[in-house]
């Protein structure tokens, strides 16, 4: 007991969650400093091939009360195995899995979200598959509306699109508690008449650990976003203006707060007197007991 004290392996822990009438702002930081990746990829196929059969776009929105105030492009770019050297099970995978088919946000992009849909400030960051057109990439021209039609066939009419991203998982009873993972279910299908609307909503994290075994506290606080739940999807029927698929990353309403506390010194020595004066009074009772009965 008192080694695992030593150690910082035992902990007394409380969570709450708080329900936000309006998301507090929050970021995703893709940085090299920083863990957080996404990446986009419509199943097997090149998204960075010189010929184009649909769009990949990546926008974020903000709206005031439902109506689209500004829109800002955010840039994609072939994925590289540097851009995933923090999670060896893409790094170490890449070619298998054809990740250099992926497109994934240059370095040093932020993904800003804030408020919900019927909030004054409402930001989500929004990609997209859509009908090809020749002004989205003049470099990457479009394939011919039969050469279209001709490889929606060859993929018997759908296709998976896939978005992967990082997500935290937090263990609040252990030592090392806060483990990054690259989220790999969250899919839909699209094709020529049918596709798909997604959102998924993250939310903010609090962890505070005091880490003295004394008396006084030593607080550690960390902070970060989390998916709680998978993505939610809504097929529709032929798609939206063009729209093949689509997924939102916005602001959930909750806010979780973990607050962790080592066990003290003083409650593990409080336990072995406890302890102590139990059995000594067990022991006191057998004596008294034995020179009664003999």
């Amino acid at each position: 007991m008192i080694l695992n004290t030593l150690e910082l392996n035992t902990f007394t822990i409380a969570t709450e969650v708080i329900k936000n009438a309006v998301p507090p702002a929050s970021a995703l930081e893709i940085t090299p400093d920083s863990r957080f990746r996404i990446a986009v990829e419509v199943w097997r196929q090149n998204l960075s091939d010189t010929k184009r059969y649909f769009d990949v776009t990546f926008t974020e929105y903000t709206e005031n009360y439902g109506v689209i105030t500004n829109s800002t492009n955010i840039p994609l770019e072939t994925c590289t195995k540097e851009y995933f050297k923090d999670y060896p099970e893409i790094a170490n995978n890449f070619d298998r899995l054809q990740s250099g088919y992926w497109l994934c946000p240059s370095m040093n992009t932020t993904l800003s979200m804030i408020g919900k849909y019927s909030s004054e400030t409402y930001k989500e960051n929004y990609l997209q598959v859509s009908a090809c057109q020749n002004s989205t990439d003049p470099a990457r021209p479009c394939a011919s509306a039969e050469e279209i039609q001709n490889y929606f066939a060859q993929n018997q009419d759908f296709f998976y699109f896939t978005v992967y991203f990082s997500n935290t998982q937090i263990n609040p009873d252990s030592k090392d508690y806060l483990h990054m993972y690259i989220e790999d279910k969250t899919y839909s299908m699209f094709g020529d008449n049918i596709g798909s609307q997604s959102y998924l909503y993250f939310s903010d994290y609090t962890v505070q650990t005091d880490q003295s075994i004394w008396p006084f506290s030593k607080i550690e606080t960390k902070t970060g976003c989390l998916a709680e739940d998978l993505a939610v999807n809504h097929p529709f029927q032929t798609n939206i203006n063009g729209t093949y698929a689509a997924f939102s990353i916005a602001k959930s309403s909750n806010s979780i707060v973990y607050t962790r506390e080592v066990q003290k010194l003083s409650a593990v020595f409080s336990f072995m007197g406890g302890m102590i004066g139990a059995v000594s009074a067990v022991l006191f009772v057998i004596k008294i007991y034995t020179s009664l009965s003999y």
